[in-house]
């Protein structure tokens, strides 16, 4: 190989290591349980990434392009230009892996149902990231009576979201209700403070979910109980009640006591 062949590709890499690019710089979400169960509005949304060292630029937006993130690195320092509420820390570890964490408060109305978008070294994307809101606010219930079931489904954040609330069986939507930007509701869906009620006919292999900005939980049916009602018996009543029954007692007692005085007077007068 002559000389100036063997410098063409030294330059070469040597370009590709000062740049960035075409580096593996691989992606790993390593707090993915924590996005499954989701974020509550107002509560601080963090987004953990373990990044290859070579890793020298992020940027994190939404699907229209907006950055909340824009960071270039410098091991060992690092800079990012976020908006307010957003912030970005890198930790470098004798590894050659870069910890990166991510953190915001999340707003239902602006991040609920979106996806993140995250770009490495200015060319190379990852799968998008869905910010769904938090499971443990649902409140959801479904009674069968009869042929029918009546589901309803809540959670805090119906009134902030604009996709809506969402009854599904399945993959089927059966009904859905929302507030933002308007009120509405499909048909023969109710709209409840905070959520949906819907009535259909009952099927043994019902899947019923509760859906809501990219979350959904189950819903398990329970059968309707009628409730027998039991006479109300006041404290007041049994003790005028007993009352009664005490002078009635006292009552026998005195007709036996002079029944018993008339005989014995009689037997002895007549002696």
């Amino acid at each position: 190989m002559s000389y100036a062949v063997t410098s063409l590709i030294t330059l070469f890499l040597i370009v590709i290591s000062c740049t960035g690019f075409l580096i593996d710089a691989k992606v790993t979400i390593t707090n993915e349980e924590d996005l499954q169960r989701g974020v509550c509005h107002g509560e601080k949304f963090k987004l953990e990434l373990s990044l290859d060292s070579n890793t020298n630029a992020i940027q994190i937006g939404f699907e229209k392009g907006n950055y909340l993130l824009d960071c270039k690195v410098h091991p060992p320092s690092y800079s990012c230009s976020p908006i307010p509420n957003v912030k970005g820390e890198f930790v470098f570890n004798k590894t050659d892996r870069v910890l990166f964490t991510m953190y915001m408060i999340f707003n239902h109305t602006n991040h609920g149902g979106k996806h993140l978008e995250i770009t490495i070294n200015n060319n190379e994307t990852v799968p998008p990231v869905l910010l769904k809101t938090c499971q443990r606010q649902f409140e959801n219930e479904a009674y069968q009576n009869m042929t029918q079931v009546t589901i309803i489904c809540q959670h805090p954040s119906f009134n902030l979201s604009t996709n809506g609330i969402h009854i599904l069986d399945g993959k089927n939507t059966l009904g859905e209700c929302r507030r933002n930007p308007v009120s509405s509701c499909s048909s023969g869906a109710k709209a409840l403070p905070n959520g949906i009620q819907f009535t259909t006919e009952y099927r043994s292999d019902m899947q019923l979910r509760c859906e809501l900005d990219g979350q959904d939980v189950g819903i398990q049916i329970q059968e309707q109980t009628t409730k027998q009602n039991k006479p109300n018996v006041s404290r007041s009543s049994l003790i005028d009640h007993s009352n009664r029954l005490s002078v009635i007692s006292i009552s026998i007692l005195s007709l036996c006591a002079l029944i018993h005085f008339i005989v014995h007077f009689f037997l002895f007068d007549n002696n």
